[in-house]
């Protein structure tokens, strides 16, 4: 038998991964130490959130903007549900005037909708109460209360003493307007009784978690709004001093001034009311948003991990640390002893060890590893930062053309031109398209245009082809191979599952938010149960037709599958979410199962070389052509209410198909095929759950921030991430494609015919070989084949197949205890997470 070189990469690839892994080395030796240095005294972005930030969306057409942009970090929109998290039991104190009432009634909307100032007077204190949180203000504009007092007196007591979680104190107008005579003295001599309370002589911006005493700035009015009588006493020279005085203690002292309330209306006009000296609401919302931030993002221990400003992030637990020195230690402690040259190592010593993986094996353990805890650093550590996201049409523009750009610049035949014409939907064009709608949901998620009705119809109508294409893939191979069993079903499982389950994990998420493989797991099963129920009768048409529209029915009337597996074997699970992935696209993994049978049918019985059939096919190409553009304009003419959600079920097969008729329309189009989207497909499964964590940030939420060597160049960053998301996911299937067959105990992938094969398959047909560079989650285009494998085989073949069967023996060599033990270990992780 020949050897197999699965293992063995070309030259090329070879250099590629050299040159890529100095690549990675350089840029990450760059963001150590812009964290160590550049972020040395701010490493939670407290003081980034304290002191700077800007707008990202308009503040030119007369409305005030809502997306508040901190430096480095991500700001979390509190509900009622995270004010509870935080400050359960516990009381925020508003000490001031109508400068922090404002941010008052503001924080208290936050926690009750209902809440509403109109019910209680001006100058007096207010308290609200709502699920054992407490907010409270105290009217002082002079604050010299004796309530502000006994507040200051007992803070930092912690639940015991009854002291305050969190304390705002603003004042300064009140003395600028009615203090005449020595005003600002008064002032200054009330800052100082306060600032004592106050820490000082800090050296870093540490506020993560803990309770905090704020001073707020004073705001400084819109002068030209102010009524004459007020404009007189109200001075830029007092409000300027005041500010000054407060920018020496926050420099020189360490008081904690929310300067950022200052810039948030700095040049805004629109977020003032009439009277010039009071903000709007929705200024005092940002301003209530970025206080609940500061003092609660610590807090805040759930999925999704939005807020990392101010955020400490947890240590890891149990199954992350196991994780962390598995990858980092043990793995790599392995292969350098079975690599040493030094004979007296204890190489030998782990040679006893017959239950090891094959150094192989190891290789790809350890590559997968570094993934997942690349993941970890990135999105569960303040080592790299995150920014917030913004749509802009430009951007999405820009990245919609460059996508376009990478998949033309490198068309190529898909098979030399003596061969004869390529089969409809070969395994290229499948890849190629699955590549195009991956990108498509990448940049659609990257820009925030998801969040825009017209976008995200684009979104979910690439979600569904690729689900039609998994329908036409994976019904195509069982087909034609009629293989049902278990060992199949299960590889195919794990395969598809084999990232998107442990980032749960490790990441703290839950498996729906990866919708995509919770998604394909489903349709897979629903596939493989249609198909196998009465196998021996699927040459039938008829047959095969009514088991598929009995099997659409009776899914339609029952829970997910994965809906009642995952919470036993996996982590949380979002059943809103989940159900509402299912019942948005219903019936395309159909067509493609319907699709596929025609294609057989058609191909079995020479059809597609008579007259009509060739008719029917320009038909269909003109219906296309002329379909596309209709039901763009039939995007274009939706409102931005969501009103495409109701048609999407119905509508979404038609530029699905008419793209399919168009694409290969002519012997010249399904001749050629783009190699860059070709291989993007072929790592859609890991780059999908990737991107929210080492392309993106903050669970998807917001986007990575390199800042190698504390550059903070937009372009640098984006090109950066991009480069090592791209490589870091194709490593990842590299790695998977590998280590499912081991873990199944399998023999790795031998090519046989599922999806049609290309003209330089059937001439290969006489001799087989181990194809790496599929990917096994696609399963129908592979065989599982148990071969004898030989002495000193490399890699995989040494640990996998008959000879491990022969060696090991017992009950794990069987596949179904397997299985079993992957649950028993999934089911017990969860527990301890």
């Amino acid at each position: 038998m020949a050897r197999s070189n699965i293992s063995r990469p070309s030259s090329a690839s070879a250099v590629l991964d050299r040159v890529s892994a100095v690549f990675i080395a350089i840029t990450m030796l760059g963001v150590v130490i812009r964290y160590c240095w550049y972020d040395a005294k701010d490493p939670f972005k407290c003081g980034a959130l304290l002191n700077d930030g800007e707008w990202l969306d308009s503040t030119f057409n007369g409305t005030i903007p809502s997306n508040w942009r901190v430096p480095g970090c991500t700001v979390r929109k509190y509900d009622p549900r995270d004010i509870r998290s935080c400050l359960a039991e516990r009381r925020a104190l508003f000490i001031g005037d109508m400068t922090v009432r404002e941010i008052f009634w503001a924080t208290a909307r936050s926690l009750d909708p209902e809440a509403r100032p109109q019910a209680a007077g001006e100058h007096i204190d207010i308290s609200v109460t709502k699920d054992d949180v407490t907010l409270k203000f105290i009217w002082d504009p002079y604050l010299n209360s004796s309530a502000l007092a006994a507040e200051l007196a007992r803070f930092g007591g912690g639940v015991s003493s009854g002291s305050a979680a969190l304390v705002l104190m603003g004042s300064g107008l009140w003395y600028a307007r009615h203090e005449n005579l020595n005003g600002l003295k008064k002032w200054k001599d009330n800052i100082d009784e306060v600032v004592q309370y106050m820490r000082e002589g800090r050296t870093s911006t540490d506020l993560a978690g803990s309770d905090i005493l704020l001073l707020s700035p004073v705001l400084v009015p819109q002068y030209d709004w102010l009524t004459d009588d007020r404009r007189e006493t109200i001075t830029p020279d007092k409000i300027d001093s005041m500010n000054a005085y407060l920018k020496q203690l926050s420099a020189f002292q360490g008081v904690d001034v929310f300067w950022a309330f200052d810039e948030m209306i700095r040049n805004l006009p629109q977020a003032y009311q009439s009277s010039g000296i009071h903000i709007k609401e929705e200024a005092a919302a940002k301003r209530a948003e970025a206080l609940l931030n500061l003092r609660c993002n610590g807090e805040i221990t759930r999925f999704p991990y939005d807020g990392t400003c101010c955020n400490k992030y947890h240590p890891p637990n149990y199954i992350q640390w196991l994780a962390l020195v598995f990858v980092l230690a043990i793995l790599p402690a392995i292969i350098y002893v079975r690599h040493g040259d030094n004979k007296a190592t204890p190489a030998s010593l782990i040679s006893q060890f017959k239950w090891l993986p094959s150094t192989e094996i190891i290789r790809f353990l350890l590559i997968f590893g570094l993934v997942v805890i690349y993941c970890f650093y990135a999105d569960r550590t303040q080592v790299f930062s995150k920014s917030q996201k913004q749509f802009y049409s430009s951007d999405m523009l820009w990245l919609s053309v460059g996508t376009l750009l990478f998949g033309l610049v490198a068309i190529r035949r898909t098979a030399p031109a003596a061969t004869s014409d390529q089969p409809f939907l070969n395994r290229e064009q499948w890849y190629e398209w699955k590549g195009l709608l991956l990108a498509a949901m990448l940049v659609c998620n990257y820009t925030g245009g998801v969040e825009t009705v017209k976008i995200n119809a684009v979104y979910r109508l690439s979600v569904t082809a690729y689900l039609f294409l998994n329908g036409y893939g994976y019904s195509l191979y069982f087909l034609r191979s009629q293989d049902y069993t278990f060992k199949r079903c299960m590889a195919v499982l794990i395969r598809l599952n084999l990232l998107s389950a442990i980032l749960p994990y490790m990441m703290g998420t839950n498996y729906v938010f990866y919708f995509l493989a919770p998604l394909a797991t489903y349709w897979f099963l629903i596939i493989y149960l249609t198909l196998w129920i009465g196998a021996r009768h699927n040459s039938s048409v008829k047959f095969l037709l009514g088991k598929i529209f009995v099997c659409a029915i009776f899914a339609r009337l029952l829970p997910g599958i994965l809906e009642i597996a995952f919470p036993i074997f996996g982590s949380q699970w979002d059943s809103p979410v989940w159900m509402g992935c299912i019942v948005s696209d219903p019936w395309m993994v159909y067509v493609g199962m319907v699709g596929s049978i025609l294609f057989l049918k058609a191909n079995e019985n020479s059809y597609t070389s008579t007259r009509w059939f060739l008719l029917a096919r320009r038909y269909a190409v003109a219906i296309s052509a002329l379909a596309v553009p209709l039901f763009c304009l039939f995007l274009a003419s939706l409102g931005e209410d969501d009103e495409y959600s109701t048609y999407h079920p119905y509508v979404s097969f038609i530029p699905i198909l008419s793209y399919l008729a168009l694409r290969n329309a002519t012997p010249q189009l399904r001749n050629a095929h783009s190699y860059t989207l070709s291989w993007l497909g072929k790592c859609s499964l890991e780059a999908f759950p990737l991107q929210n964590h080492i392309w993106m940030a903050a669970d998807s939420k917001g986007l990575l921030e390199l800042g190698a060597f504390g550059s903070s160049q937009k372009l640098t960053d984006f090109a950066l991430a991009t480069l090592l998301f791209l490589y870091l996911s194709y490593c990842a299937g590299r790695a998977a494609e590998v280590l499912t067959p081991w873990i199944m105990g399998i023999q790795p992938m031998v090519r046989k015919s599922g999806l049609p094969v290309t003209s330089d398959d059937r001439e290969a047909k006489g001799s087989e070989t181990l194809d790496q560079s599929q990917d096994y989650a696609d399963i129908q285009m592979f065989q599982l084949e148990a071969t004898r494998i030989e002495e000193g085989g490399a890699g995989m073949s040494s640990s996998t197949g008959e000879s491990q069967e022969s060696r090991s023996g017992g009950l794990w060599a069987d596949h179904r205890v397997r299985v079993v033990v992957i649950g028993a270990v999934m089911w017990f992780a969860s527990l301890t997470t």
